[in-house]
Order: structure tokens, then sequence, then C-alpha cells
């Protein structure tokens, strides 16, 4: 099984991603030493900051 170094844009952690990964082909395509791409902890940490940040405010 192939595997690509790749480098999280938001935390910089170094990750090695196989062809299982669902953007393995677009990190193949990237042609770089280390690519880039964002990983599924920092997705979902943005993901959640957007949600919480548009439920309403509760009254005081």
């Amino acid at each position: 099984m192939d595997t690509i170094s790749a480098r999280c844009l938001m935390c910089s952690k170094t990750y090695t991603v196989d062809e299982s990964h669902k953007d393995y082909k677009k990190l193949v395509a990237q042609e770089k030493p280390v690519a880039t791409f964002i990983c599924d902890l920092c997705n979902y940490r943005v993901q959640h900051e957007s949600e919480e940040k548009h439920k309403p405010k509760k009254p005081m």
C-alpha cells in the first residue's frame, strides 16, 4: 500500500496518508516534498466552532 507524508495546515502535525484516505489523490497531485492538507481533527474543530457561533445566545 502506497503512503505519502503530508502536513496539516492548521496544527502542523505530519501524517502518513495511505491510499484509503479520502484526500490521497489530491495530495499526490500536489507534487511537493511534503504535501499539505487539513487533518480530520482540525476539520472537526472548525466545524464545531462554526456551529457554536451560529447558536442563539442564552439570556442572562
